[in-house]
């Protein structure tokens, strides 16, 4: 497996106010399913599996939260439902099985290297 650090566009899967910045767990989940969901359609392996089955463990570092925090809110055009694209990156640093089960472990950093809230 080639180590590196793999880039997704993360687009909320449920449009949601302004005011209705999600939880941590629900960012989790909603990013675990947008890496899960672009492996599959881009056929990339993520560990030895393509795609893996799960994702067993998702660490969302500091800088990535702010930069969609920044991004929910500032970026948003007026009116708009939902917020824009997110660009992430995300590294796996963590894989395994246990038949019939398939995972990986990711940790995701922000997909911009500058960001500011508007």
């Amino acid at each position: 497996m080639t180590h590196s650090l793999r880039k997704i566009d993360f687009v909320p899967s449920l449009p949601s106010s302004w005011e209705l910045f999600p939880s941590t767990i629900e960012l989790q989940q909603q990013i675990s399913l947008a890496i899960l969901a672009d492996s599959e359609v881009a056929d990339v392996s993520l560990g030895f599996y393509k795609p893996p089955g799960r994702i067993r463990e998702i660490i969302i570092s500091h800088a990535a939260r702010d930069q969609i925090t920044c991004m929910w809110h500032g970026h948003r055009e007026r009116g708009a439902k939902s917020p824009p694209v997110i660009p992430l990156r995300y590294f796996v640093f963590g894989f395994g099985q246990k038949p019939p089960d398939t995972w990986v472990d990711v940790e995701v950093h922000p997909g911009h290297e500058h960001w500011e809230a508007s």
